[in-house]
């Protein structure tokens, strides 16, 4: 796995993870089921290409500090003068 992700597979990333939790809010989904699926399939994905945890805990925390800015930016989130 490469240590970087490029801003345009960000973006495409992001933009399939907001397609399927739309997609799963949809179907009925709770928040709580949502979130699970995103977690244990970031966890499986990590464990099976073998990424240290301390590495996938830093990434996991800077995709988190990062999301209001995106979500603001898609239209998702109100900004701050709202």
């Amino acid at each position: 796995m490469e240590d970087k992700l490029d801003g345009e597979r960000a973006t495409h990333a992001a933009n399939l993870a907001v397609k399927i939790m739309s997609d799963l809010e949809m179907d009925g989904e709770d928040a709580s089921v949502i979130f699970s699926i995103f977690a244990i399939g970031s966890s499986i994905s990590a464990q099976m290409h073998e990424i240290k945890k301390e590495r996938y805990l830093e990434a996991c925390g800077g995709f988190y500090d990062e999301t209001t800015e995106f979500l603001t930016d898609i239209g998702i989130l109100g900004g701050e003068d709202e």
